[in-house]
């Protein structure tokens, strides 16, 4: 029916240009958006804690806002999200597709090339590499430790204070004082 190409894309399409986007494709092709998702507010989970200024040891210490995250989504958790969020493939596939997504990116990365998604940012490649006296002496089989993935953010996921959602905040407990407080409770 779909191609991984096709479902890709149009995830991308999804990612860049909204719900609008996914709402226009149902109405066209006449899909049920059924979705078990009720409307939660989205707040980011966060705690204070005095960080001095490296550069000046001598100076006061300032408070400073650190995120606490709630919990990590895995392969399976997103796409049983995404699958939630009136998609028209189900979480399998969903699934299916970010495999063979993160596969494709390896290969392009390995073979040299950037890969762009948009508003998300980009994949390029880089390498760690041990130096040479001089280029007669540099092999790469012996010089370069590592090739890796790096990802540069793009201009939307900047800053999410500019997102098209609300951006709320929860001051909790730092991680310390949970575990502190549970200490107490479970005495």
């Amino acid at each position: 029916m779909f191609g991984y190409l096709e479902i890709i894309s149009y995830l991308c399409s999804v990612i860049q240009k909204g719900s609008r986007r996914l709402l226009w494709v149902a109405e066209k092709y006449k899909i049920s958006l059924k979705t078990t998702q009720t409307q939660k507010k989205i707040m980011i989970d966060y705690s204070l804690t005095m960080k001095g200024n490296p550069s000046d040891p001598a100076a006061a210490k300032r408070a400073y806002a650190q995120v606490q995250i709630k919990e990590t989504y895995d392969l399976d958790k997103l796409s049983k999200h995404i699958a939630m969020h009136g998609s028209v493939w189900t979480e399998d596939i969903v699934a299916g597709v970010v495999k063979k997504f993160c596969k494709c990116v390896e290969e392009l990365i390995i073979g040299g090339c950037k890969v762009e998604l948009g508003d998300l940012g980009a994949f390029y490649p880089a390498v760690s590499s041990i130096g040479a006296r001089t280029y007669e002496d540099f092999n790469p089989a012996n010089n370069i430790k590592k090739v890796r993935a790096n990802f540069s953010r793009g201009e939307k996921f900047k800053n999410l204070r500019n997102s098209d959602l609300p951006v709320e905040f929860n001051l909790v407990l730092t991680r310390n004082e949970q575990a502190k407080a549970k200490k107490e409770v479970y005495k």
